[in-house]
This record gives C-alpha cells, sequence and structure tokens, in this order.
C-alpha cells in the first residue's frame, strides 16, 4: 500500500504540533504549512514557511505534494481583530479548495472550524444555521459557507473543536492549571453547567479516524470533536490527573486571590524555581522548544535579537543587540519571508546552484523549489556588533549564566569565539543550530564548531534529526566535560533528557 502523503496547515501550533507527531507516528509522509517555525526541533525538516493567502504558492505546493489528505488548521483566532487581519480563515481555505480541485485525484480536505460558529445557549435548526461569537466565530461560518458554496466537488469535512486541553497549551497553565495548583475550582452553586473539553491526542486520534473512513460517513459533513462532560465531572476527572484535593469556592474571590498569589506555568522563575541562569541568542521566536516547557526551571534569562527592543522584566533581560566575535559595524541581511532567515552572513547562492539538483532531494521538496525566493535580500542594515563577554561584563557579574542557546543563521562560531571568558568560567551547557552544508558564506560547520567546543572542554552529548532546506542543519547540545554536579545541571539534564 502505498504511504499517505498528508498535508496540515497550522502544524506549529497547538493541536498542530500534536496532529504532526500522530500522522508521523502513524507512517505517513507529512508536509506542514505555517508562517511560524515549529517549537519542536524534530519536526522542523516537515515544516514549509508558507502562508496560505499566496495563492500561486499554495497551488504550486499542493501540485507538487499532491497530498492524499489535507488538515486544514492555519488560523487567526484573534476574536477582535482588525482589517483584513482574519483573511487566512476564508481566502486561505478557498486557496486550498481551488488548488485541491486542481489534482487528478484531489485530497480528502479536512477543515478545522470552530464551535464559536455557534454561540452558547442557541439551537440552531441545520447545519449551516449559525449564530457566531465574536468575529473569530464569523468568519469561520464564512469558511464553513465556502465549502458549501464553492467546493461541490471536492471531498471535504468540517470539523469543530470545542474546548481543547493538554501539553503545549498557550493558556491553560494561566487559567485551569494554576486553580489546580492552590486545589481550587470555581463552580456556580447547585448548577452542573455542561461544557465540552477535549484532551488534545484524543481530538488528534479523531481528525485521523475522520481522514480514514469511508467517504459516506464522512463527505460533506460537520463533526464537533470533544468530549462531553458536565464541569463538576471534568473538574473531579482533572483534580485526580493533578493529584490533589480539590474544593469548590465561589468564583469572585476565586478571582481575585488567584490574580494575586499564582503564577503561570510558563513564566520564568515560578514560585521561586528557577536554577538555570539562560541565555538565549537569537531568540525572536521566544524560547526554544525545550525551554519553554520547563520555563519555572529558568532562574534568570537574558535574551538577544538584533531587531527586537530591549528591556527589562522580572527576572528577564532583553537586549537589542547583534553578537559577533568583535565590537565592529557589520552589515546584517534582511531576507525575504517570517524574519526567521536573517543573519550577518550572505546565503550561499553559488553553492546551491550549483549543486541544487542533488540537494533539491534533500528535506522538504517545497522548501527546496522555494530557497532561491527566501534567499533574497529585501534589506541591509548596518549593525554594531558586540560580543557576550562585553555584554556580560557591563552588566557587572551579579548574575553567573549557566547555559547558552545560539540560533544566529551560521553566526554560532563567531558568537562563541566572543564569549570565550564565559565558556571558561561559567559555562555549563550549550545549544546551536549547526549547519552541515555552506548554506551561509563563511558559515563554519558542525564538525568545526565540535572542534572549537572539545577544545575548551564541551563534549556534544545530544544531535537532533536534520532538518530546515536540504536537511541542512541540526539542533545539538553540548554539556562541561566533567562538569561538577549541581541543581543547574540537574535541571538542564533534565530539559534534555540526558542521563
Amino acid at each position: 500500500m502505498p504511504t499517505r502523503r498528508v498535508l496540515v496547515t497550522g502544524g506549529s501550533g497547538f493541536i498542530g504540533t500534536h496532529l504532526v507527531e500522530a500522522v508521523l507516528d502513524d507512517g505517513a509522509d507529512l508536509l506542514n504549512v505555517d508562517v511560524q517555525k515549529p517549537p519542536l526541533c524534530n519536526q522542523r525538516q516537515h515544516w514549509c514557511d508558507l502562508d496560505l493567502r499566496d495563492a500561486k504558492g499554495i497551488e504550486r505546493t499542493v501540485a507538487g505534494y499532491r497530498p492524499n489528505v489535507i488538515f486544514n488548521l492555519a488560523a487567526v483566532a484573534d476574536s477582535r481583530p482588525a482589517g483584513d487581519a482574519l483573511l487566512p480563515n476564508t481566502q486561505g481555505l478557498r486557496n486550498l479548495a481551488v488548488a485541491s480541485a486542481t489534482l487528478s485525484s484531489p485530497p480528502r480536505l479536512l477543515h478545522v472550524s470552530t464551535q464559536l460558529v455557534v454561540k452558547a445557549g442557541y439551537a440552531p435548526k441545520s447545519v449551516r444555521d449559525y449564530a457566531p461569537y465574536t468575529e473569530y466565530g464569523k468568519s469561520k461560518a464564512a469558511s464553513e459557507e465556502i465549502l458549501w458554496n464553492e467546493a461541490p466537488d471536492l471531498d471535504w469535512t468540517v470539523l469543530r473543536p470545542t474546548n481543547v486541553w493538554g501539553p503545549r497549551h498557550a493558556t491553560f497553565p494561566a487559567s485551569t492549571w494554576k486553580y489546580l495548583n492552590c486545589r481550587w475550582y470555581p463552580l456556580p452553586s447547585g448548577l452542573d453547567p455542561v461544557r465540552s473539553y477535549g484532551y488534545v491526542t484524543n481530538v488528534v486520534g479523531q481528525m485521523i479516524a475522520a481522514s480514514k473512513a469511508e467517504p459516506a460517513e464522512v463527505k460533506r459533513r460537520i463533526f464537533y470533536v470533544a468530549s462531553s462532560l458536565g464541569s463538576a465531572r471534568l473538574m473531579s476527572g482533572l483534580r485526580g490527573f493533578a493529584r490533589r484535593v480539590a474544593r469548590r469556592l465561589r468564583p469572585r474571590p476565586i478571582v481575585k486571590a488567584a490574580s494575586r498569589t499564582v503564577l503561570r506555568r510558563g513564566v520564568v522563575n515560578r514560585r521561586g524555581r528557577g536554577v538555570v541562569n539562560l541565555i538565549d541568542v537569537g531568540s525572536a521566536g521566544g524560547l526554544p522548544g525545550e525551554w519553554r516547557h520547563h520555563a519555572y526551571r529558568i532562574r534568570s534569562l537574558l535574551n538577544f535579537e538584533p531587531l527586537a527592543s530591549g528591556g527589562t522584566s522580572g527576572s528577564v533581560i532583553s537586549v537589542p543587540a547583534a553578537l559577533w566575535r568583535a565590537s565592529e559595524r557589520r552589515d546584517f541581511y534582511v531576507y525575504r519571508g517570517d524574519g526567521s532567515g536573517n543573519s550577518l552572513l550572505r546565503q550561499n547562492v553559488d553553492y546551491v546552484r550549483e549543486h541544487f539538483e542533488e540537494l533539491r532531494h534533500r528535506g522538504p521538496r517545497e522548501l527546496a523549489n522555494t530557497w532561491f525566493d527566501r534567499a533574497e535580500i529585501v534589506q541591509t542594515l548596518q549593525v554594531e556588533t558586540t560580543t557576550l563577554d562585553e555584554v556580560l561584563k557591563s552588566l557587572g557579574g551579579g548574575v553567573s549564566y549557566h547555559f547558552l542557546k545560539v540560533d544566529a543563521q551560521g553566526a554560532d562560531l563567531a558568537i562563541l569565539q566572543g564569549a570565550e571568558r564565559f565558556i571558561r568560567e561559567d559555562c555549563v551547557g550549550i545549544q546551536l543550530e549547526a549547519f552541515t552544508i555552506p548554506l551561509l558564506q563563511k558559515a563554519p560547520l558542525l564538525e568545526e564548531i565540535d572542534v572549537y567546543l572539545s577544545a575548551r572542554g564541551l563534549d556534544r552529548v545530544r544531535t537532533e534529526p536534520p532538518h530546515g532546506t536540504f536537511d541542512s542543519q541540526h539542533d545539538v547540545v553540548y554539556l562541561r566535560r566533567g562538569a561538577t554536579p549541581s541543581p543547574a545541571l540537574d535541571a538542564i539534564k533534565a530539559v534534555y533528557d540526558l542521563k
């Protein structure tokens, strides 16, 4: 049986990352189309940086990949957007449907909508009787109508998730979990209001089941995706999950007390439990995936991003600086795309052109086919570089940093060379995104970085699978050879699942 080819849009989000993981575990070939870089390193090799509003790009991608199944999760979920901010929810779906219809064997299209197309308390008279709640709900109702009116020949299914929860959720750590941490949950007295929830892996399993069902069971049909539970039964389950005894309180004092005393799980140094002082160079996408889910282990965070704004907030210091091996004035290249490829180095266009016939078979085909477009320089800025050692010196030495993460598009070794004092005196570990082919001019390759760090007492202890265009990059982790046992070292090993 031929391998299923699955295209996921929005695969870098909360539900999307879980869906990508499940599809790959199911043995399918996968392509994730998203404007956001996947937070999980092992999913980046399947990523294509593409906006659904780019009709020609979507047409090329669908025609080149020829999927059997498309899961459309990409969406802007803002409830009160401005202007055309919600166009990905409607025009993006229209572009997918048009591109799918041009294939000789059109894929099954599973469009992920929302429960907000029908407000609570309204009893729809038919599947097309909408009463949307919020502007987001209105845009999703409009997207469903696009399928009914403009895709008569496609095998499509609409899935309406309700309240989906689980690991990597963006807001639950700041809401439901914080109440559980205090052994609280709000419930109106004398009532058992029904609110449907679905654990994310269960929801993903339902989505995959719909993609494999017989057409007669799912074609041109709408399904709500959740497990229906009354709030009391849900909270009983959650308190068991939290291994705590929960108690009911009136809603009003909960909100006041919780807002004063409870910190979010994703916040740096939550409840003062942080033990690792972390330096994050190239922090445009936020904390790297491994640390994002262990932010409570971070005591102090020092961020660097050349085009960001600086400042201090609690335990976090942000520095709008470009790090290098020396303080000097250099060109900073802004490339076409989402900004993740911006660098102090030029793309190696001559090398790629010379070896393209060999390279284009490595990694996601769509990334290979769009590389020359994304390698176009749209702006060249003059920036003053500095060194990590100089910045740490200027901060006064009040904090000794343990771990350095660098995602600097080929400038990794130069940044390390400007951090000699830090590496020699304080550094316990380092995470880098290192290249294995010269995709950027004068960029050192992984082997050269290995030699440099080994000579300074750090050994490579973890290597992620290749990812990116032409499978050109690996995320790698180094630890201090013979490091003295400490809470910081234990935390670093826990984050990266090291023995």
